[in-house]
């Protein structure tokens, strides 16, 4: 009690007379090395490039160093570098601090697009780094390069969803409760709706302008046009111990399906009518229509992750597209010129990645990974204008 007394006491003296940090020293702050780039989606071969250094330097600025490497065998000493890339492909830049007593590095990978490539463009969300990563699918070639769209990361990206119409894309933030929409480069990143409870999937009706998403227990739209931020219809409820994770629409026959992560894959008219399950106890996350078909993430309490097929009706038996797949799928989505299907793959202890394969399950490849430190969660496909 005595001990506790003086130390009352002192802290009372400092009050009173004012102590300075000298009698209490505050710990300094850490040197951390970090940059930005002006690198965007429109950037391509040739490209010169300008490095901003955002290095936090609490001391000793006149006795700090700085080596870049900009991952093309050229390097530099100056404090913000410009470099030209005579080639496209992805690189990764590296900037290495170095202060009295301490190194520290950052590295970043950076995309100079061909402007010759041309094809449909695909988007996914990583959950390691909270940013959102974009590739073009090039016709004839199985594997692509990426980069990451400007703004800041979300808290938990979890699906995507493209308006190709108006070039927008949208993004669920699952922690956060918001979806946000933003240009295909990532800029003018606003928020659509905020005040969500768990938004999972999405789902584009272009047609009839319409933004659908799941939550736990119900699937919810609205209008594209809507401005209002907490605008919202329950379209369909389950349970919340059901999980709804997936969305899909199919404007054209009037339908939207979705799937529980813990139940049944189901469907219903987007007039409000004809609710069915289409198959039961399916439990998966990722959904995708395409050409009167939905094709779906399952593992049916297993562990057995599979990509699986059935016809949109209902009808027929349901098709194993790919099998032996490591974890839960949170993205699925087709690219309807190439007729080809890709998911995520991603799992918390290996590298992760983006797969692909022919409708009929033939030619199963990876498109990007797999890369260390990737999770990709959502996936959404622009299709190229034909």
């Amino acid at each position: 009690m005595k001990i506790f007394n003086r130390i009352i006491a002192a802290m009372l003296l400092c009050l009173a007379f004012s102590c300075g940090t000298d009698d209490f020293p505050v710990p300094e702050a850490s040197f951390v090395a970090d940059f930005t780039t002006d690198v965007t989606a429109e950037t391509f071969a040739p490209a010169e490039v300008t490095f901003t250094n955002t290095s936090i330097i609490p001391r000793s600025e006149n006795e700090t160093s700085f080596i870049w490497n900009f991952g093309d065998g050229n390097t530099s000493t100056e404090r913000n570098p410009v470099h030209t890339y005579d080639e496209p492909g992805t690189y990764r830049v590296r900037l290495v601090l170095n202060a009295p007593g301490t190194v520290t590095a950052r590295e970043r990978n950076i995309n100079i697009r061909d402007a010759s490539l041309v094809g449909s463009q695909l988007f996914f969300g990583d959950r390691v780094s909270g940013s959102i990563f974009s590739g073009i699918i090039e016709e004839g070639v199985s594997s692509g390069s990426v980069f990451e769209l400007s703004g800041s990361p979300l808290a938990q990206p979890f699906s995507l969803a493209v308006d190709v119409s108006a070039q927008k894309l949208y993004m669920a933030d699952r922690e956060a409760g918001i979806i946000f929409r933003a240009n295909f480069d990532g800029t003018g990143r606003e928020r659509f709706r905020e005040g969500l409870d768990l938004p999972t999937g999405l789902a584009v009706d272009e047609q009839n302008g319409m933004l659908y998403w799941a939550s736990d227990d119900a699937v919810n739209r609205t209008a594209l046009s809507n401005s209002d931020l907490s605008a919202r219809e329950e379209f369909a409820t389950l349970g919340a111990a059901d999980d709804i994770e997936g969305v899909a629409v199919d404007p054209d026959n009037g339908r939207v399906y979705w799937i529980a992560y813990f139940g049944d894959l189901h469907s219903k008219n987007m007039d409000g009518t004809n609710e069915r399950v289409l198959a039961e106890l399916v439990e998966g996350a990722g959904i995708a229509y395409f050409d009167n078909k939905i094709y779906f993430h399952s593992f049916q309490g297993s562990g057995n992750h599979t990509v699986r097929a059935i016809n949109a009706d209902g009808s027929g038996s349901i098709e194993t597209v790919a099998a032996g797949i490591r974890r839960d799928i949170y993205g699925i989505a087709i690219d309807p010129n190439e007729r080809i299907i890709y998911w995520t793959d991603q799992d918390p202890e290996e590298p992760g990645g983006i797969r692909r394969a022919n409708l009929d399950g033939s030619n199963v490849a990876d498109w990007f990974g797999p890369e260390p430190q990737l999770r990709p969660y959502g996936l959404a496909i622009a299709p190229e204008n034909e």
